[in-house]
């Protein structure tokens, strides 16, 4: 999460909503690790290891 942690920083600041989800565990096979995380602000910018960009 401490490379997210600036930018949620900034949102706090700037007062911007935003939700924040952590990966608190999983079965079988994840694909990432407990403690990776995603936060998404209200325009639904996303910054986080969870996020998947697309194409």
């Amino acid at each position: 999460m401490l490379n997210i942690a600036d930018t949620l920083h900034r949102w706090c600041r700037e007062a911007r909503p935003f939700a924040l989800a952590t990966v608190v565990g999983g079965h079988g096979s994840a694909p990432l690790p407990v403690g990776t995380s995603v936060a998404v602000d209200e325009d639904g910018d996303a910054v986080g290891t969870v996020v998947d960009r697309g194409s």
